[in-house]
């Protein structure tokens, strides 16, 4: 899911899915300003009986990078994932301080921010505060202090792992 306004980018996320090979198992949907309305619907869409059915393996957030909107999004799509499915969080350590300059960012006016929102990497607070506090998700790995993984599966190791290199089957 991409904001409509992210199609006239270059490159686009069309683009992107094309050159890295990837794009015969990427579905890309467009959303007017949030991605959250884009999992409420499916949400809707996959239950019955009061009962979500999930329906991802992997479920790739790239967001605004802002606790309340990403935070939201990780419930939603906690729903949606398959046990032993992957969500993988970039952005993990970047923050709206130390990106100047910029008045807005995905939406999130910055201005409207209070010092502790401006310094504190909003990922990684949802990561740490709600991911791996969840109970339902293990194998938690940061990836070059940049991308967050974590697998839902009640019974792998809580232990956080930093690494360098790319993942490998587990």
């Amino acid at each position: 899911v991409d904001l409509s306004a992210a199609q006239d980018r270059d490159p686009n996320l069309e683009k992107l899915t094309l050159d890295s090979g990837l794009n015969e198992f990427i579905n890309i949907f467009r959303e007017k300003n949030s991605y959250t309305w884009f999992l409420k619907k499916k949400i809707e869409n996959c239950t019955s009986g009061h009962i979500c059915e999930p329906i991802y393996d992997f479920c790739f957030i790239d967001g605004p990078k802002n606790w309340t909107i990403d935070g939201l999004a990780f419930f939603l799509v906690n729903k949606l994932l398959k046990n032993k499915a992957w969500i993988l969080f970039d952005d993990y350590l970047w923050t709206h301080g130390k990106h100047d300059g910029r008045e807005s960012t995905d939406g999130i006016t910055v201005r409207s921010l209070g010092n502790e929102e401006l310094e504190e990497p909003h990922i990684k607070l949802i990561f740490e505060l709600l991911v791996m506090q969840s109970g339902e998700f293990s194998n938690f790995k940061i990836q070059d202090n940049w991308w967050a993984w974590a697998q839902k599966s009640e019974s792998g190791s809580k232990v956080l792992e930093h690494t360098s290199k790319m993942m490998t089957k587990n």
